[in-house]
C-alpha cells in the first residue's frame, strides 16, 4: 500500500474548506442584512494574506509616544469634587497587612478622611504570624469606617497569596475604581482624589 501525500493534503484542504463553509453558513440570524452577512463569509474563506494580517498586527502593536505629566493635566475630566459621592466615582480601597503592628487603626483613619473617601474597604492579611493581633486592630477600626458608611471587609486566611490574593479582590470590585496598597505607605489625604 502507498501512501499519496497529494491525495492526502487534498482531502486535508476539502475537509477544511468544508468546516469553513458550514460554519460561514451556520451564521444565521446574527447579521441585519445579507450585506453583513456575505462580508463576514469571505472573511472566513477568504482571509486576508498573511503579510496584510502582519503589517495589521505590527500597526496595532507600535508603541505609542507617552505622554508627559502636562499632557495628562491638561486631559479634560469628567471628574469633580462635587461628584465624589456618584456611583461613577465610587471607588474600592484594598489594603494589605501583613507583619506590621497599630497600623490597621492608622490605615482606616487615613481612608476615612480622604477628601475622596472610599465606598469599600477591604483589609486582607493571608499566613500572617500576627494574625490574632490584626484581627483585633481590623475589629476596633471598623467601627471608625461604619461611622463614615464605610463598608470594611475582611479577607484572611493561613495560606500565603501573596500579592495574588489582594489583586483578586480588586477584579471582583462591583465599583469603577479599586486602589490598592501595601501597609507600608499611608496615603495623604488628597490621594484618592
Amino acid at each position: 500500500m502507498t501512501f499519496d501525500m497529494n491525495k492526502f493534503k487534498s482531502e486535508k484542504n476539502n475537509l477544511i474548506i468544508s468546516s469553513l463553509q458550514k460554519q460561514a453558513s451556520n451564521i444565521g440570524n446574527y447579521f441585519l442584512n445579507d450585506d453583513e452577512k456575505q462580508t463576514y463569509k469571505k472573511q472566513i474563506l477568504e482571509p486576508d494574506p498573511y503579510s496584510i494580517r502582519k503589517d495589521k498586527l505590527v500597526e496595532r502593536t507600535k508603541p505609542r509616544t507617552a505622554r508627559t505629566m502636562k499632557q495628562i493635566f491638561e486631559m479634560p475630566s469628567k471628574y469633580s469634587m462635587e461628584k465624589k459621592d456618584d456611583e461613577e466615582f465610587s471607588l474600592t480601597a484594598v489594603v494589605s497587612l501583613y507583619r506590621r503592628t497599630n497600623m490597621t487603626k492608622r490605615w482606616i483613619n487615613a481612608l476615612v478622611n480622604q477628601t475622596h473617601p472610599p465606598k469599600i474597604i477591604w483589609i486582607v492579611h493571608f499566613a500572617s504570624p500576627i494574625s490574632k493581633i490584626l484581627d483585633r486592630e481590623i475589629e476596633e477600626a471598623r467601627l471608625i469606617a461604619e461611622n463614615s458608611n464605610i463598608t470594611v471587609f475582611v479577607n484572611k486566611g493561613e495560606m500565603q497569596l501573596k500579592y495574588f490574593g489582594r489583586f483578586q479582590l480588586a477584579l471582583q470590585s462591583t465599583t469603577k475604581y479599586v486602589v490598592v496598597f501595601d501597609d507600608d505607605c499611608v496615603p495623604q489625604k488628597r490621594f484618592l482624589e
